[in-house]
């Protein structure tokens, strides 16, 4: 196999399935140059640009693969996954301001992708903007009106910011869209005696 790619040494694509198959070989410093030398030869070459980057981050070297991710968007702006990349990882590197805008660009460029926008919306939690979260959030349930992770995180998000009604609203269709997950009937039992107790008052 190996051989067949060096018979076509000049093309990315050689280089990337070599990188491919050292990689699950373990051979990890030999995958990442093989990725290198696919992008040397065309560095708008994507496929070689995510298996580079998540091989650096998987092995420690986050900084790195987000050098990595921000070259090939100087090359290519508008593209969609790399922004989104580039948000995932920082989000993992705790730059959370840095993950907000990425994935802000990322929402812009592929408004259709849900979790595109749930993620910039826990983000944007996760750094005082819940205005913004908020809007992020909606956005992201209504691309995917059942998707039972997305329903969870507004009704965690309302709950959290002590809007019981709305907590109540978006945990009753949780339950709706999961009716044997015990999680649901949980956290409407500690809505509703939070409810209880504010009534009290």
């Amino acid at each position: 196999f190996e051989a067949m790619q060096a018979a076509n040494a000049d093309a990315p694509f050689a280089w990337l399935n070599l990188g491919v198959v050292q990689e699950r070989r373990g051979r990890t410093a030999e995958a990442k140059r093989s990725y290198r030398k696919a992008l040397d030869l065309d560095a708008r070459f994507l496929p070689a640009v995510f298996n580079l980057a998540t091989l650096l981050s998987t092995t420690g070297d986050g900084a790195t693969a987000e050098r990595v991710l921000e070259a090939a968007l100087e090359l290519d702006p508008e593209e969609g996954e790399l922004h989104y990349s580039l948000g995932l990882l920082r989000a993992e590197l705790g730059n959370l301001e840095g993950c907000a805008e990425a994935l802000e660009a990322a929402s812009e460029r592929l408004p259709d992708r849900p979790r595109i926008h749930f993620n910039r919306g826990l983000a944007l939690l996760q750094i005082g903007r819940s205005g913004p979260a908020e809007k992020a959030l909606l956005r992201a349930a209504s691309l995917a009106p059942g998707d039972p992770d997305l329903i969870h995180g507004l009704a965690t998000f309302y709950l959290e910011q002590n809007q019981l009604e709305l907590a109540e609203e978006w945990t009753r269709r949780l339950m709706q869209a999961v009716p044997q997950a015990p999680g649901p009937a949980e956290l409407l039992a500690e809505i509703e005696r939070r409810m209880a107790e504010r009534d009290a008052k």
